[in-house]
């Protein structure tokens, strides 16, 4: 029995030793040798050290380092003696504490003796020991060292378990800010590039990572980690060489994305594949950072490959010119190692083509219908036949992008086909183009050929066919043949007057219609016909240009004749005269004697005369003779032959002129004459004709007698004669035969007097008969007018000695000038006065700049013309001064009476001022002013003052163009202006627009640093880029008239993008103002167990955010949801510190304040960028426990096994008793 329960008791102890081991002992590694163990340096420090249970004590006198197998150990047996030497077996030893004392106290020390030393005593207080004499008395600061290190010995790096996402070659730098991850080294790049830079973490994603990999760091370095080894000896205490269990790993987990592949299609709406469309790539919807520009191949595609794999924005930016572009963003999903594909329809661009059928001479529309086009493409098919209609147009269907010609095949009525081929082009869409085909009307033309009535071709005596005057009367109303309604000839209105040139003449071209033709002046020697001879010009189709029309046009020659009374006297001193009866006389047409130069010699000829150009005059019984009827003409009449031979011919030779219809001439013929009647007329020596309205009073001078001529009659003597009312006087009595002179006493009512005598002679055979048949001497006296002349001169503003012409001026009656000749009215007033080459009173300077007009009718002693400046010289002002010049005869021996005046011209002046809508004026604008044919005439940079010009031709209109606004103004519209005839100043203003743009807050605050672009909606252009100051932002570049959106493509810093604005520019200044809201982020922070990495969830905490580092000035609470572990805060852009005030239950609370920065480049947390997640920004907050630096010895089995061990011993005792 005893035997058996001393069995019992010895198994209970060995059970209780072997379990009260196991915190010790755990694995026990069988390939470790037995190591030896030696003493080291002397650390120069003593002590007197205790075991645990207070009994068993060393005094180190001065101490040495334990060294197994030459590594340094530790002690962990206070009071027992150490004995160095060989076989000293290993075992596991698993007290981590320890180890954590040993690695921070000696591996992370600078290994000094006192190193050693402060480690050995804080090992021997773990386990129990105490130290109660040392002459180490800095022990307590080396102490409070490694306590401080023990205490942060599980301290991790601020981004530890962090998740980041990265792009192939994307890199992201991690800030550790608790500053400790210097101490720690790599274990594993996950195959990514990492590069450590003191607290400092660079991870580069590579192209050959894994998808989702890991980079892991410890903090412990390798050498350290393991399993601490106890060496046990009997007799001996017990040293370890110590390691640490956890090396600390850290890691990052990384999800690498990988790059995958688009391919880009671009095909028309016909299905057909395009080449050279370009597309631009982004991974921003806005498009803003494009990844790049890529354009389609020959196969109409493009792949472009190296794309992350996430959504990216793709939009066409470029099409070929057939076209129309999408500029729409679509969005791709591209997914790793895969090609992704889109493709992008796009339609053709259509047009239409308006055709107008214009008139070519008037460009007015042809509204006719039926107007026939034929369209063709550039190869030459036909593609569509089309009319025009009553208006004159029609408009084609769409036709797709391209070039096209036209063809006209029909013409309207009354004009020519167009045979030129016409093109025009489609260039973008839904547009409407113009095409103008312009049509030359069929005009026609007539011919006259003038015609003698009975000789045809062939003008009779001195008659010529040649100067005849015609016209050419519309028969009808003439009207346009555009068919709008305009008459342009209205009935028996005259359309034309020509002077034909020889026989022949034509009208110009005149529209179709039915006209005549009407003689309105007969060429000279000929009767004036009233005949009209009717012509239709008519249509004759559309490839006649001219439709021709003659007329033969004949008139009769003005006739006359002559007829002779023929007497034969015995003597000179006859009474009686007797009819001589046959006596023979030839009338010929003066040109042909003068041809053959004597009378005799033009007899033989005869036969190149007409019927009408001679004759054979025969006196009958009465001594009577008359010619036939002769043609207009000077004729030469001389007796032929005699009734007797005894008597002597006529030797002299009688010429007459007939220059009227039915003119006849008398003459008495007779051997001798004693005397004849003396007939004095007056004649207008410029015009040739008689003087009818005269007072002319003369004198004749007997020349052989030297004395006046004296008749009396009646009761009186006459030696003064005077005409009658019809400009003649003939004398009361006959004079006879022989030299006389006319002396003029008074000159005609408006004529210069006579100075020199006027011979005549009074002859003895051949005279004029009078109605009577006396014989009369006919004396022609030829008187001149006196004239007026104007001399004006003409002189312009700012010019020397420069000779300006352009000016012209207009002559007018100022008042009624009467003919002295006939007492008819030359000119009435108002009357338009022609001189010389003048027409329509015209006037223009000479070369020396001189109006001079001489030969101006006086009238009878007194006129007034009036001059008028009708043009000048272009840029003065036409005068509406009206100079008068009033004559009057003083004598009748002036011949011209001369008056003068002066005129200047001054130049037309306008001040052009460049104002904004308040009329202040701006400086800076390049200004350009073009005449009517776009011909430069001003260039000139704006100041405050006006720019003058001086110059500018009245009439005419201007076009003021502003070539470039001023900074912050839009570019105006042109402004057209007409110079008006004045010398004052003309004002000319263009104002310009001002855009202004105020970007501000929620709260009306100015903001700046906002990018803005300006583009033109119908251009698409982009035509402005600015950055928003706090004083506002003015618009540059733009045009009036033009819309415009605004579109804020980079918000300030902390605020989201404003809506687009579109805008007018119309007639006043805009102010645009754009608000931005804040742009907002919610941050969270996770609790978490610094040793489990969990989150800390069901315990209360508080965070509070400050403004300013030493977190004196408050902001916000943060909103703390216990159930997830979380804090959360709503942060604008802006820095901000987050401070722990309660920490969880358990746990201690932090005293750092953790920094946020949110700005445009991220949300950063201590410097480190956190990355956004679906679930937003969130970072992990640790909270530690600390650790303790005691005996971990589990101490209710301590006093278990005590107990038992204890109840053992007193079995055994009982057993042996």
């Amino acid at each position: 029995m005893k035997s058996k329960l001393k069995k019992l008791v010895i198994a209970l102890v060995a059970m209780l030793t072997a379990f009260t081991a196991m915190h010790i002992s755990t694995n026990i590694y069988a390939a470790d040798q037995p190591a030896t163990i030696t003493l080291g340096a002397y650390t120069g420090y003593s002590s007197t050290s205790y075991n645990a249970d207070g009994v068993h004590y060393i005094f180190n006198e001065n101490m040495q380092q334990i060294l197994i197998d030459g590594e340094i150990g530790f002690c962990v047996e206070p009071g027992i003696l150490l004995q160095p030497g060989s076989g000293f077996v290993p075992t596991a030893y698993d007290r981590r504490e320890i180890a954590i004392i040993a690695y921070e106290g000696w591996e992370k020390s600078a290994k000094t003796a006192a190193d050693y030393v402060a480690t050995q005593f804080m090992i021997w207080e773990a386990v129990g020991g105490r130290i109660t004499r040392t002459n180490f008395f800095d022990y307590g600061a080396y102490k409070a060292n490694i306590q401080n290190r023990i205490h942060h010995h599980f301290d991790k790096p601020s981004f530890d378990n962090q998740e980041v996402t990265l792009k192939v070659g994307e890199s992201i730098t991690l800030t550790d800010t608790k500053g400790i991850f210097k101490d720690f080294h790599l274990v594993d790049t996950g195959g990514l590039q990492v590069k450590k830079n003191g607290n400092h973490l660079t991870i580069t994603a590579t192209a050959s990572a894994p998808e989702k990999t890991t980079v892991q760091y410890q903090k412990i370095p390798s050498k350290y980690v393991g399993t601490s080894i106890a060496y046990k000896k009997a007799g001996s205490q017990i040293p370890v060489k110590f390691k640490v269990k956890d090396p600390q790993n850290i890691k990052i987990r990384v999800n690498v994305q990988k790059y995958g592949s688009l391919k880009l299609a671009k095909q028309d709406d016909e299905g057909n594949f395009v080449p050279n469309t370009s597309f631009q790539l982004s991974y921003n919807a806005d498009m803003s950072k494009p990844i790049g520009t890529y354009k389609t191949g020959a196969d109409g595609t493009v792949t472009i490959h190296q794309l992350l794999p996430q959504t990216v924005y793709v939009q066409e930016v470029d099409v070929p010119d057939h076209l129309v572009l999408n500029s729409a963003v679509k969005s791709i999903k591209i997914e790793p190692n895969k090609v992704s594909a889109f493709t992008q329809i796009n339609h053709w661009k259509k047009g239409k083509f308006q055709f107008v059928k214009k008139d070519a001479d008037t460009g007015k529309v042809i509204q006719l219908a039926n107007t026939t086009l034929e369209v063709y493409d550039t190869s030459g098919n036909k593609i569509k036949t089309v009319k025009t209609d009553k208006t004159g147009s029609v408009t084609s269907e769409d036709l797709k992008y391209g070039d096209y010609v036209f063809k006209e095949v029909a013409a309207p009525h009354g004009y020519l086909l167009n045979g030129e081929s016409f093109k025009g082009s489609i260039r973008e869409d839904g547009v409407v183009v113009t095409v103008e085909i312009k049509d030359k009307r069929v005009k026609g033309k007539v011919k006259i050929t003038k015609a003698d009535s009975e000789t045809g071709s062939i003008a009779q005596g001195d008659a010529s066919l040649n100067g005849a005057v015609y016209g050419l009367y519309a028969r009808e109303n003439i009207v346009d043949p555009s068919n709008d309604g305009v008459v342009l000839h209205k009935k028996d209105t005259l359309v034309e007057q020509i002077t034909l040139q020889g026989v022949e003449g034509s009208f110009s071209e005149q529209d179709l219609g039915k006209y005549y033709v009407k003689e309105i002046q007969a060429p000279q020697g000929y009767q004036l016909s009233k005949k009209e001879y009717d012509v239709a010009l008519s249509y004759e189709g559309q490839n006649v240009p001219v439709v021709l029309r003659e007329v033969t046009a004949k008139d009769k020659v003005i006739t006359g004749n002559v007829e002779i009374h023929k007497y034969c006297a015995d003597s000179n001193s006859a009474e009686v005269l007797k009819p001589e009866q046959g006596a023979e006389f030839t009338v010929i047409l003066k040109s042909l004697v003068d041809k053959y130069k004597s009378f005799e010699e033009a007899l033989k000829h005869t036969d190149e005369l007409s019927k009408r150009e001679y004759d054979v005059l025969v006196s009958d019984k009465n001594g009577y003779a008359k010619s036939k009827d002769l043609a207009y003409g000077e004729y030469v009449m001389k007796q032929t032959k005699t009734s007797d031979a005894d008597i002597l011919p006529l030797k002299e030779e009688i010429t007459f002129t007939i220059h009227k219809q039915n003119e006849q001439f008398s003459y008495s013929i007779k051997n001798a004459l004693t005397e004849s009647y003396v007939k004095i007329v007056k004649y207008d020596k410029a015009t040739q004709k008689e003087i009818t309205l005269s007072n002319m009073s003369f004198k004749v001078w007997d020349v052989k007698h030297h004395k006046y001529v004296s008749q009396k009659v009646g009761n009186k003597r006459i030696d003064t004669f005077t005409t009658d009312e019809k400009g003649q006087s003939t004398l009361p009595l006959p004079l006879k035969s022989g030299a006389y002179e006319l002396h003029e006493v008074k000159a005609p009512n408006g004529y210069l007097i006579h100075q020199a005598p006027i011979p005549f002679e009074v002859k003895k055979a051949v005279f004029e008969a009078d109605e009577d048949g006396d014989p009369i001497t006919v004396v022609k006296v030829y008187d001149d007018m006196p004239t007026g002349r104007i001399v004006l001169k003409k002189s312009f503003e700012a010019t020397k000695d420069e000779v300006i012409k352009g000016a012209v001026f207009q002559l007018t009656a100022n008042s009624e000038i009467i003919n002295p000749r006939n007492g008819s009215v030359i000119y009435h007033k108002g009357d338009k006065v022609n001189v010389g080459q003048a027409e329509n009173g015209r006037y223009e300077l000479n070369e020396d700049g001189i109006l001079d007009i001489a030969g101006l009718p006086l009238g009878i002693g007194k006129a007034s013309y009036a001059l008028q400046e009708i043009e000048t010289a272009d840029g003065y002002v036409l005068s509406d001064k009206k100079i008068v010049f009033d004559f009057e005869m003083k004598d009748d021996t002036t011949k011209e009476y001369v008056l003068k005046d002066s005129i200047e011209n001054k130049q037309t002046i306008v001040e052009i001022t460049k104002e904004d809508t308040k009329g202040k004026a701006i400086a800076g604008a390049e200004m350009q002013v073009f005449d009517e044919k776009d011909t430069l005439v001003s260039e000139w940079k704006t100041s405050q003052a006006p720019h003058t010009i001086k110059g500018l031709a009245v009439g005419k209109k201007y076009r003021l163009h502003e070539k470039e606004a001023p900074l912050g103004y839009a570019q105006a519209k042109d402004v057209y202006f007409t110079i008006e005839n004045t010398e004052k100043v003309q004002s000319v203003a263009m104002r310009d627009i001002q855009v202004k743009v105020r970007k501000v807050d929620e709260a009306g605050k100015a903001l700046a640093n906002a990018k803005f672009i300006v583009t033109d909606t119908k251009t698409k252009q982009i035509v402005d880029r600015f950055t928003s100051d706090t004083k506002g932002n003015v618009v540059k570049h733009l045009i009036e008239g033009h819309s415009y959106i605004l579109q804020e493509v980079e918000a300030p810093n902390g605020y989201v993008p404003a809506d687009p604005v579109e805008f007018t520019l119309k007639d006043k200044d805009i102010t645009i103002t754009v608000e931005n809201k804040p742009l907002k982020i919610e941050l969270q922070l996770v609790k978490i167990d610094s040793d489990t990495k969990k989150p800390i969830v069901s315990k209360q905490f508080v965070f509070q955010a400050f403004a300013d580092k030493e977190c004196r000035h408050k902001l916000a609470d943060a909103v703390i949801d216990t159930k997830k572990g979380t804090a959360a805060f709503t942060f604008r852009y802006g820095k901000y510190w987050i401070k722990e005030i309660q920490a969880p239950s358990g746990y201690q609370v932090r005293d750092d304040a953790i920094e946020v920065t949110v700005n445009e480049k991220g949300v950063f947390v201590n410097g480190e960028a956190l990355r956004k997640t679906e679930q937003g920004y969130y970072f992990h907050f640790e909270n530690t426990k600390l650790p303790a630096t005691s005996d971990h010895t589990n101490l209710p089995l301590f006093f278990a096994s005590l107990i038992i061990s204890l109840f053992a011993f007193v079995l055994i005792i009982r057993v042996k008793r």
